[in-house]
Order: structure tokens, then C-alpha cells, then sequence
């Protein structure tokens, strides 16, 4: 059984968070088999949620204030969930004739959701939520084209305080998706991540860039689980930035591997977090086939980041591995590497094997469930009740925080949909863009890095499929390369300034600063910044997907060929090294190659592709040539051109 270890940090607070974590579990596990009746489940779970973050809050809180925002956050929720049960059924049509107590009370939980947003993601998402709220009241003022129909502000505001918060994508959330998150983080505070560790540990004394190798494959591994960049950096990264740094590489660069790798975990299979899950009921197709889309953007990606890390570890002339002495001091005893490895792989091969069979997703995730909480009983990998506490308090907080960001995206969707906003914003993008394509993709990218700044790649998700549905509709583009590169804007936001989460928790562990930092692992993920433009205009790669014609094995593998060694060139030439140190004008030639290939790809020009792929294999074998003669020589040369 676990450690009786006595929780220092246990107060009256964790109490109460205990309770309502417990309540959320119940109403989670019992809608196998009982759903409340119409709008009610939602309701209990947007209360449940919001109690759990209102106490955190309270909890992280200093001085008089948290009294005062415990009382009234708990207040405000329990009154609207007394006051709106009886009537939830009837929410929708009672929007059209609320009376005075509507609107006071769904406008102070509105209220009180936005503030928690702001509290939890930062003002960049909380303004979006405000200015939604805005033009529902304004959008008839508003200069062409973005005007919209007079819509009466009695009617507007009883709307978004009470429809927009009880119906929509909130219903997806509340029925499956808090159970995967929390179950995704579940499998990490068992100690599945130790088998991982221990692989750092084993690989950093073959190589002397091994402890960065390991930091992009098993910090992806781990971040398989929650598909977070920055709580997956603060799991990895206390291990494998000491273990880099340790080896010769500098701060900056630390952190970045670590970064880089811990964001590439939300395109790593087989869990990714929670948004695959929904695009595969969005898209009317068995999670496998996400699955199979997904598996050639993970290799184009570790692919590169690979390259990249070897690069610069030759690049480097001070890299050294790890002894056999430090080896053996950190060594893991046998049996614990097997149970870790276990808790790590039943949960995740049995889900697989429950979807492969049929069972319904909801369904084959609460096995799962089970599956951990009884594994974890048994081979007790971590006894620490500390531990176990702190991880379950962060899990079901963290969860909790989405349900409520996924509040301020469903006023969002409702604020487009009634104005009609959203039916013309494809036309508005269209013509904006000019028609172009390219143009369009750098429009949709550019706004996924502002609106991700901070925000959970669900949240995102959710985000860009409600604004940039209808532009990728305008380019008769299928609905599986939408859903995709709404998915995929979520990931990349976590390196993406000006706030990467993933790049300013690992400026923490590194000592580095965060700007350094975060341009730095843009930089070593850099290719991965292709890949919504190159899916744009060759979604073949995602391989299955549904509304896409498959093309023939040879097209296929032309076409993944010029991306991969195009890319891996780009890498080594933004690593500095290729066989020798590459000097700037290299560097520039060298990053001309996968510009060749995506007008390859957007011309359907295969000449190109083919060109692409002559010069990145003469590229790659002439270091290689280079290289090996330097080896026969003896020590590298000074930098050369």
C-alpha cells in the first residue's frame, strides 16, 4: 500500500478540493450508466470545475484577498447551480424571455468564468472572451465587413450568460473530455515516466549527445500522456537539461532540446493528448485512423529535431558521455523498470486494444482508467501519498481550467453564429488573402501563434475551428485538413513567443534567459513550422484520411521523401553542421532546399520534388565524404566555408 507520509501542505483547502475532485470522479464514472436530463450534467460539471479551480486559486493565493476570492467564487457557483437546475432543461428557450434574476445571476458566473480564464491562461485569451462579449452589443457599429445585424442587448446578454454556458462544445467536454486529461496525468503520477528515465540515463553513456537524444524521445514519450509542453518539461526536463548541461551543452540550448522535444509529444502516438479523441468523432472515423494520419507529421518532425541534435552535437567540441561510474550511482533496480514499464504500457496497449474492438471511446478510456488505478495498487512504482496527492490535486486543476476556457470558446462559437460573423469570415479571409493559398495558411498560422499564447492545445483546437472553418471551406479544402491544422496550431503554440509555455518552463531548469530560449527552440523545431503549409497543399500525407484521395505508393513516398530529406537538411544547416562547420553563406544555400520542395508541392511540379532529393542526398553524402576524411586526419579543422 502507499507510505503513510504525512502531507505537510494538507489544509482545510485540500479538503475541499478532495471533495469536489471526488464529486467530479462520481458524476464521471456513473454517466455509464445514469446521464442527468437535458443541460443538467453540464451544470454540475461546470460548478464541480469551477469550485476546483476557485479553492486552487485560494490555496496559490497571499494575504486577505483569497478569503475574499474563495467566498465569492464558491458563492457565485453555488448559487447558479441552485438557482439554474430546475429551469436547465429549458435554458435555450428561456434565454428569449429571462427575467431580471437571469440576468444577475448568469452574468456574475459569466463573469466570475472570465476572470478565473484571465487568471488561468493570461489576458491574451480573457480580451478574446470580452471582445466577443463586445460585439454581440456592437456589431451593427462595426465598419464594414465586419458588420453585423442589430440584435437587441436584453437579448444578447441573456444569451451568452446563459445558453452559451450550458450547451455546444461544453456538453464534449463535460461527458469525456476532464476524464482524459485527468486520466492522461494519472498515468504520469503513477511512475510510468521512470522506465523513460532510466533509458536517458542508459543512452547518454553510448553517446555524447545522448542525453539530448533522450530528451527528444522520451520527454515526447512521457508527453504522450497529458499533452501539455510545459507541464511535460517540468516532468523531463529536472532530469534531462541537468544531464545536457552536464554534457557540454550550454543553458539556452538545454532548454531548448527539452522545449522543442516536449511540444513534438502532442503529435506523438498513441494517446496526444485529448484533441485526436474529438477530431475522430468530428470526422465520423475510428481513433486509429487519427492515428494513421498523424504517424508521418511525428516522423517528419522527430525526424528533423534529430538531425538537428546530432548536428550540433558533433558541432560541439566540449560534448562528453556520461561515465560508468555516474552510470552506475544512478542505476534503477531491474524490477522497478519493469513495473514502471508496465504501468506505462498496459493502460496504453489496453485503451488501443478496447478501441480496436469497437468499444466506444468513453467507454474503452474508463477501462483504462481502471486499469491504472488497479496497476498502480499493485506494483506501487510510487508509494509517496505526498506525491500522489500533489499529482492528482494538479491534474484535476489543470482539467478543470479547460472546462472553463472551453466556456469562454463556446460564447465565442454562439457570439459568431447569431451574429452571422462567422458564416462570412472565409469570404472576408478569401478575398483578404486574394485568393492564395499560401497566404491564407500564413494568416491562419499567425493567428494560432497570438491565440495560443499560453493556452492548452484543446482550447486552441476548439479556437481556430470555430474562426477558420469557413476560410479552408472557401478553399474547398476537406475537413480533415482543417481539423488537423486547428490541432496542430495547438502544439506549435507552446514555442511560440511571446509566451511558449514549454520554452519558459525549461528557462527555469536551464538558467537561461526566455527569449533566448524560446528563439532557440523555434529554431531547432523549425521544420516542424512547415508542416501546416505543406499539409495544406499536400494533405496525402495524412495517410487515411477521410474526404482525401489516396494517391499511388510511389507518389506517396516522392512526396514524403523530398519533405524528409529537405528538412533534414534545413536542420543541419541551422545546427551548423554537416560533415564540417558550416560558415553563413553554407547555412543560407543549404536553407533554400525545402523552399524548392513546398513549390514543388504547391505547383505540383514533381521535377521539383526530384531536384530536392538529388541535392539533399549529394548534400548529405558530401558531409558524410567530409567528415570521414577529417576522422582519417585527425582533429577537425578551423570553420570553413
Amino acid at each position: 500500500m502507499l507510505q503513510a507520509v504525512r502531507i505537510r501542505s494538507w489544509t482545510a483547502l485540500d479538503v475541499g478540493i478532495a471533495v469536489f475532485l471526488l464529486l467530479m470522479l462520481t458524476t464521471q464514472i456513473m454517466q455509464r450508466w445514469w446521464i442527468p436530463s437535458g443541460d443538467r450534467f453540464n451544470l454540475i460539471h461546470i460548478t464541480l470545475a469551477g469550485l476546483i479551480v476557485v479553492l486552487r486559486f485560494t490555496q496559490q493565493t497571499k494575504g486577505p484577498f483569497k478569503w475574499v476570492l474563495g467566498g465569492v467564487g464558491v458563492g457565485i457557483f453555488v448559487v447558479a447551480f441552485t438557482y439554474f437546475w430546475e429551469p436547465a432543461k429549458s435554458l435555450s428557450v428561456r434565454s428569449a424571455i429571462p427575467t431580471n434574476m437571469d440576468f444577475v445571476v448568469g452574468c456574475l458566473l459569466l463573469a466570475l468564468v472570465i476572470y478565473l480564464v484571465y487568471r488561468s491562461f493570461g489576458l491574451i485569451f480573457a480580451s478574446l472572451g470580452l471582445i466577443a462579449v463586445g460585439y454581440a452589443f456592437l456589431a451593427e457599429h462595426v465598419p464594414a465587413p465586419f458588420t453585423g445585424p442589430p440584435i437587441k442587448a436584453e437579448f444578447a446578454l441573456a444569451r451568452l450568460s446563459m445558453t452559451s454556458q450550458f450547451t455546444g462544445v461544453i456538453d464534449t467536454v463535460a461527458r469525456f473530455v476532464w476524464f482524459v486529461i485527468f486520466w492522461g496525468m494519472l498515468v504520469e503520477v503513477s511512475g510510468a515516466g521512470r522506465v523513460i528515465q532510466h533509458l536517458s540515463r542508459v543512452l547518454g553513456a553510448k553517446l555524447a549527445s545522448g542525453p539530448a537524444l533522450v530528451a527528444v524521445f522520451g520527454s515526447a514519450l512521457v508527453g504522450s500522456l497529458t499533452s501539455a509542453g510545459g507541464s511535460n518539461v517540468a516532468i523531463t526536463g529536472s532530469i534531462t537539461i541537468p544531464m545536457m548541461k552536464e554534457a557540454g551543452y550550454s543553458g539556452k540550448e538545454a532548454g531548448a532540446i527539452e522545449a522543442a522535444a516536449s511540444t513534438a509529444s502532442g503529435v506523438t502516438p498513441p494517446i496526444m493528448g485529448v484533441v485526436p479523441f474529438i477530431m475522430a468523432d468530428a470526422l465520423g472515423v475510428p481513433y486509429l485512423t487519427i492515428l494513421k494520419m498523424v504517424l508521418p507529421i511525428a516522423l517528419i518532425w522527430y525526424l528533423s529535431v534529430a538531425v538537428y541534435v546530432l548536428a550540433a552535437g558533433f558541432r560541439h567540441d566540449n560534448l562528453r558521455r556520461v561515465t560508468s561510474t555516474e552510470l552506475a550511482s544512478q542505476k534503477v533496480p531491474v524490477n522497478e523498470v519493469w513495473r514502471s514499464a508496465a504501468l506505462f504500457v498496459v493502460p496504453v496497449g489496453g485503451l488501443i486494444w478496447f478501441i480496436v474492438a469497437n468499444i466506444p471511446l468513453s467507454t474503452a478510456v474508463f477501462y483504462a482508467f481502471c486499469l491504472t488505478v488497479v496497476l498502480a495498487l499493485v506494483l506501487r512504482v510510487e508509494k509517496r501519498l505526498d506525491v500522489w496527492w500533489r499529482g492528482i490535486r494538479n491534474a484535476a486543476t489543470m482539467a478543470s481550467r479547460i472546462v472553463l476556457a472551453i466556456v469562454v470558446v463556446n460564447v465565442l462559437v454562439d457570439v459568431m453564429n447569431f451574429t452571422g460573423i462567422g458564416f462570412r469570415l472565409g469570404d472576408i479571409v478569401f478575398d483578404f488573402s486574394g485568393g492564395t493559398l499560401l497566404y491564407a495558411g500564413l494568416l491562419v498560422m499567425l493567428f494560432g501563434v497570438i491565440l495560443g499564447a499560453g493556452l492548452p492545445p484543446l482550447v486552441v483546437y476548439f479556437v481556430m475551428i470555430v474562426t477558420f472553418k469557413p476560410v479552408f471551406f472557401a478553399f474547398d479544402l476537406p475537413d480533415s485538413v482543417t481539423l488537423f491544422t486547428a490541432f496542430y496550431m495547438g502544439i506549435l503554440a507552446n514555442i511560440s513567443p511571446p509566451t511558449a509555455p514549454a520554452a519558459l518552463v525549461a528557462t527555469g531548469l536551464s538558467g537561461a534567459g526566455f527569449w533566448e530560449t524560446s528563439m532557440e527552440s523555434m529554431k531547432i523545431a523549425a521544420a516542424a513550422f512547415f508542416i501546416p503549409f505543406i499539409v495544406l497543399v499536400a494533405p496525402e500525407v495524412l495517410v487515411g484520411a477521410p474526404e482525401i484521395d489516396p494517391v499511388s505508393i510511389l507518389r506517396f513516398l516522392l512526396v514524403m521523401g523530398a519533405i524528409l530529406l529537405s528538412l533534414s537538411v534545413l536542420s543541419a544547416a541551422l545546427a551548423g553542421w554537416l560533415g564540417i562547420r558550416l560558415n553563413l553563406k553554407l547555412r543560407a544555400v543549404l536553407s533554400v532546399v525545402p523552399l524548392i520542395m513546398y513549390f514543388g508541392l504547391y505547383n505540383d511540379l514533381d521535377y521539383l520534388l526530384w531536384s530536392t532529393i538529388i541535392v539533399s542526398v549529394v548534400s548529405i553524402a558530401a558531409g558524410a565524404f567530409l567528415y570521414r576524411g577529417h576522422r582519417l586526419k585527425g582533429p577537425a579543422p578551423a570553420p570553413s566555408g
